[in-house]
């Protein structure tokens, strides 16, 4: 690991628990930091306003300035701007979803339908400073009724995307919103159906209210959110990429909500569902890289080669070819990009590697628009 990658995750563990002050030798070496390739990669990783956080703090701690001497000022103060920029982007983001959420929320109960909102603004509840947990799109359930939810919008007037498997797209007030029927795409994967069982299940007993803007709205429980949190990230690794944010999700999750989670039930879902080993990846790697205490996660084996290999393929995935325009050349993509990561498919899927390849081939015939994924 460079020393960039180390400065890094020691600015994300600062922005996080804020008494982590002094670096000592082992943490960082900033003469050996190129800044300018951190901040790039902090975007990618999702983790810029948290890293900024954390930049801050060090620059202000009186210790931390004696270790920031030997540094040439201008790029580190050119580096604080373009943080800063960004992170204001990021505040403002997150207000416009607060926004958009409420209005739809109240939309939606004009006509009877509740609003679950999963992922994105829920988890960032768990965040220090939630505001700087980047938001992308949201991803909303009705209850069930996703259709009627759907059908009102058009008769308002927004385009609905039907392409896809599990959820239609629609953009509201400039943000893009993904309607669930299904919270995992089930034709992609056999056994989505029955995870997905429990996950409906959760969601339908155990969902939270709150509000936003004084709008009532619903978040899942922890339970949800212990197994939607680990199989949506597992599917992004296997199937694409992971970055560090998803990672953060795991171990803000687990720090704030680690006695509301029946861990027998959880450990027991994982085992099931082949799960298991890539959960003990994330545990290790919140407590080794990030700075979560270990006693939050429930008892977990360890396997250094494998924590290490999942690592560095979150920072640098080992397959990084980009997608192709076209269907047969995004079918061969796919193929690719699947044989060179059977290594992840093994401890994320349960099911074999031929009924995969021929279960997404098919889905994809039946819902091209999923190849852009």
């Amino acid at each position: 690991m460079n020393e960039t990658i180390r400065t890094l995750l020691y600015l994300v563990r600062l922005g996080l628990f804020t008494d982590m002050i002094v670096c000592s030798d082992n943490d960082c070496d900033f003469s050996k930091t190129n800044w300018g390739k951190l901040f790039c990669i902090s975007v990618s990783q999702g983790v810029n306003a948290i890293a900024a956080d954390g930049l801050q703090l060090l620059l202000e701690n009186p210790t931390s300035k004696e270790l920031l001497k030997s540094l040439d000022a201008a790029p580190l103060k050119l580096q604080k701007m373009q943080w800063l920029g960004y992170s204001l982007t990021i505040e403002r983001i997150y207000e416009q979803h607060k926004h958009v959420m409420s209005e739809l929320a109240a939309f939606y109960r004009t006509h009877g339908i509740k609003m679950l909102v999963a992922k994105g603004y829920g988890l960032s509840l768990n965040y220090p400073i939630p505001n700087h947990r980047p938001l992308g799109d949201i991803d909303i359930w009705l209850f069930g009724e996703q259709k009627r939810g759907d059908n009102a919008l058009s008769e308002k007037g927004v385009k609905i995307d039907y392409g896809h498997h599990h959820h239609t797209i629609f953009n509201y007030k400039g943000v893009t919103i993904e309607n669930y029927s299904d919270f995992l795409c089930v034709p992609g994967h056999r056994k989505n159906a029955s995870y997905e069982r429990i996950l409906k299940r959760l969601a339908y007993e155990e969902s939270v209210r709150s509000e936003i803007n004084g709008e009532e709205i619903y978040f899942p429980s922890a339970n949800f959110n212990a197994l939607f949190i680990l199989k949506h990230s597992a599917t992004h690794f296997a199937s694409t990429e992971m970055n560090l944010r998803q990672l953060l999700d795991w171990g803000t999750f687990v720090l704030k909500h680690s006695k509301d989670v029946d861990w027998d039930f959880v450990v027991k879902v994982a085992k099931q569902y082949n799960l298991y080993h890539f959960m003990n990846c994330q545990n290790a790697l919140c407590i080794d890289y990030l700075g979560f205490p270990s006693d939050i996660f429930p008892k977990f084996e360890r396997n250094k080669e494998l924590e290490t290999r999942v690592l560095n393929d979150i920072l640098s995935p080992e397959f990084n070819k980009k997608a192709p325009e076209g269907f047969l050349k995004g079918l061969l993509f796919k193929y690719e990009r699947w044989r060179a990561n059977v290594w992840k498919h093994n401890i994320t899927f349960p099911e074999s590697l031929t009924e995969t390849l021929l279960t997404q081939l098919f889905a994809h015939i039946q819902k091209p628009a999923s190849l852009k994924n």
